[in-house]
Formats: structure tokens, C-alpha cells, sequence
């Protein structure tokens, strides 16, 4: 009887050796080690290497359920997190597609607005009716520059349109919209430059002066190179007032300032 109550102390002693070694601190962990290699201890392991042999597998198969175990709760927390990661990315990306409709939404009635402000006055539609019926786009002054005109001669009684609108359009004349009084200044200064370059080179074709012909003098220029620079620059200024011209006609027409009636410059198709 005593000899079994022996081998339960040691076996309790060996458990709870093992045990502190395990999860025992520094001090346990060095009491322990010292029981486990003590000859008391290696004497008793000879005489019960059965009890030893099967003391071992359980404690294997406690450890190895212990493993298992950890392994299964890291793995069901990696599980948990990646499932959580994933519904708040899913959260994140419907997020972003709600935003991206309200910012679709928002343009388009930032949009809507802006062009019911831009609504035309009445103003700036009759200022530009008067525009194209004054200085046409299809004919004209417009039409000679654009198909006939020659830095090297021309004809004045072409520009009629031209000298109309620099005399009775003045900067005294304004639209409403910023943008449209813009384009206007900007072929008013064109227009400007171009009366001024030509009426600097004109002088009469000596071989009809009684047209309204007029000619840039070959005998005014030290050579013919200089002779067909200065013709270049006449042209490039005509090709200016076309480019002002043609723009102010397309601002316009954008922004609707033209009447629903039709007419010889009504809306474009």
C-alpha cells in the first residue's frame, strides 16, 4: 500500500515537473529541471519504465491536442479576420460607388444649372442678330478674305463690311456675357490692325485707277524677298480677323444667341 501511495507521489511529482516546465517561470522551471535529473528520480524510471513509457505518450498525445488546438484557433482567427476584412472592403467598395453616383448626380446638376444661368438675354440675342446681318460670315468682307484676298493687291470696295463695323460697332458697344463681349474686343482690335496695314501699303494700280483696286508697291522694297514678307504679313493679318471673326460667329451660336426664326444668319443646322 505505501509502495503504490510512493509511486502516485512520484508520479504527481513527475506530472507536476513536467508541468512548470511547460508553463512554469524561471524558478520552477529550474526546480523542476533539478528534480528530473536527480538520481532519486533516474532510479525511479528504471524501476517503473512501463509507468514511464506510458506517461509519455499521454503527455505526447496531451501536447499534441494541445497543438492542435492553438492550431485550430489561430487558424479560425485568421479565418474570422479575413472574412471581417473582406465584408468591410465589400462595405468600402459600395462606399465608393454610392460617392461616385452622388458626385454623377452632383455634376450633372451643377451642369443643368449652369446652363439654365447661361440662359441668353434678350439683349445679347438681338446684339448678335445685328452682328451677323452687319459683318455676315458667307459673304462680303469675309468671303473675299477667306477666298480672294492677296497681300499683293486687293480690292478696297471689298471691304465694306469691314469699314461699317469698325465705325459703328465702338467700344461702347458691349454683350452681356463676359466670354461673347470678349471675342467681340478681340476682332475689334483685329479688325483695327488689319484697316491699318492695308491703308499703310495701298496705292493705286497705275494700270486701272479709277477701280478700286489697290497695290502693294514693288518699288518700295529693296528686294523681292522683303517685297513678299511684308505681302505674307498683310495676309496674316487678314487670316487673323478671320480667326476672330469665325470665333466670335461660334461662341455665339453655342451659346444660342440667335432667334428661332429663320432668317439669312439664323441657327446653324
Amino acid at each position: 500500500m505505501r509502495k503504490r501511495l510512493g509511486l502516485a507521489g512520484i508520479a504527481g511529482s513527475i506530472a507536476v515537473a513536467l508541468l512548470l516546465l511547460i508553463t512554469g517561470s524561471v524558478s520552477d522551471l529550474v526546480g523542476a529541471a533539478t528534480f528530473l535529473f536527480s538520481a532519486g528520480f533516474r532510479r525511479w524510471v528504471q524501476e517503473n519504465s512501463l509507468l514511464v513509457f506510458w506517461a509519455g505518450v499521454t503527455l505526447v498525445v496531451v501536447l499534441t491536442v494541445y497543438v492542435l488546438v492553438l492550431h485550430r484557433m489561430v487558424t479560425d482567427g485568421k479565418k474570422r479576420e479575413s472574412k471581417l476584412i473582406q465584408t468591410h472592403q465589400g462595405e468600402l467598395a459600395e462606399r465608393d460607388e454610392r460617392l461616385e453616383s452622388v458626385a454623377a448626380d452632383l455634376k450633372k446638376s451643377q451642369t443643368e444649372l449652369a446652363e439654365l444661368r447661361a440662359e441668353p438675354t434678350p439683349h445679347d440675342c438681338d446684339l448678335f442678330q445685328r452682328f451677323l446681318d452687319d459683318f455676315p460670315q458667307d459673304r462680303g468682307t469675309v468671303e473675299y478674305l477667306t477666298k480672294w484676298f492677296s497681300g499683293e493687291s486687293w480690292d478696297i470696295d471689298r471691304f465694306g463690311e469691314l469699314y461699317e463695323f469698325c465705325a459703328t460697332w465702338s467700344l461702347n458697344t458691349f454683350f452681356d456675357d463676359e466670354e461673347v463681349q470678349a471675342a467681340l474686343t478681340a476682332l475689334q482690335e483685329k479688325c483695327t490692325d488689319f484697316r491699318v496695314g492695308v491703308a499703310s501699303e495701298s496705292f493705286r494700280d497705275l494700270g486701272d485707277p479709277d477701280d478700286g483696286t489697290r497695290v502693294l508697291k514693288r518699288d518700295r522694297f529693296e528686294s523681292n524677298r522683303q517685297f513678299k514678307a511684308k505681302a505674307r504679313e498683310l495676309e496674316g493679318l487678314a487670316d487673323r480677323l478671320l480667326e476672330a471673326h469665325n470665333s466670335l460667329v461660334k461662341i455665339g451660336r453655342s451659346k444660342r444667341l440667335y432667334r428661332s426664326r429663320p432668317g439669312k444668319n439664323g441657327p446653324p443646322s
